[in-house]
């Protein structure tokens, strides 16, 4: 009779486990570096170097997401896509998000690039895999400005920072790299990279951090910035990519803007 029980609870359970779904979420290590590398730009400018990500597309002009302190100079600014091609960005594109060290700008193109997929950066926990994705400058033994995919985690918070900078991960990071992806195992952007920890003596701690996100999302939608779902979202959080519509021209001031503490320039982040 027990040996009857077992096997019947034996086939119940697998009844169970073969009946449900399997879902895979996380990509490979090889699969996001390639996703990261089709939606992230290097830019530049005659005195700043930094990095951004392509979070929209409408018609053929592309919006792109980056830190302020990467383009709140009066420069002319560039961006380099995948297939190395350069692109102007629209000087009264440049818009920073409310006060935080995040800006957006466009530029215009007839070939189709992949836009960023949004995720949910208040799913992320401590110990959770991030993938960093930026452009170094200037570095001693490698020739030319290559976009970097750097693994790591995320290894805490830092909930008081001004300017947007909560998330604090253990990816190594180098100058250029500001604003450049944050992408998890889904991959999807939960973040824009942008600043450094430095030790007494100034020189790179080891832990850099990046802004959440969700924390561009909420500001959008405050600024009235609108969006659309383009596709289903792979972990299953239907957040839309963002689609920003801004008024044109750039304010000379913005309140915080000039030298916004705790932000660094793009070549020492």
């Amino acid at each position: 009779m027990n040996i009857h029980r077992l096997v019947f609870a034996g086939l119940l359970g697998f009844i169970a486990t073969t009946s449900q779904p399997q879902i895979t979420l996380s990509y490979t290590a090889e699969k996001i570096s390639s996703i990261a590398k089709e939606v992230t730009v290097t830019v530049d400018s005659e005195h700043e170097r930094g990095s951004g990500v392509i979070i929209a597309h409408q018609g053929n002009e592309y919006t792109v997401l980056t830190n302020w302190h990467v383009v709140q100079s009066n420069d002319t600014y560039t961006v380099k896509t995948k297939d190395g091609n350069k692109h102007q960005i629209r000087p009264t594109s440049i818009k920073r998000v409310a006060e935080l060290d995040l800006a957006v700008c466009t530029f215009v193109s007839n070939k189709l690039y992949k836009v960023a997929d949004l995720g949910n950066s208040d799913t992320i926990g401590e110990g959770s895999t991030l993938y960093i994705t930026g452009a170094p400058a200037n570095l001693k033994g490698i020739s030319s400005r290559s976009l970097l995919v750097v693994g790591g985690q995320l290894v805490g918070y830092d909930r008081d920072d001004a300017n947007g900078y909560t998330l604090i991960y253990n990816n190594t990071t180098m100058p250029g790299m500001s604003g450049g992806s944050v992408i998890d195992s889904n991959g999807n952007l939960v973040g824009i990279h942008g600043k450094g920890s430095r030790d007494q003596k100034g020189g790179k701690a080891g832990f850099n951090l990046g802004i959440p996100i969700n924390l561009f999302v909420t500001n959008a939608n405050r600024l009235g910035i609108k969006y659309t779902l383009d596709r289903p979202r792979l972990d299953g959080n239907n957040s839309p990519l963002i689609v920003p519509k801004f008024t044109r021209g750039r304010p000379l001031t913005i309140d915080g803007s000039e030298n916004a503490p705790g932000a660094c320039a793009g070549e020492k982040c």
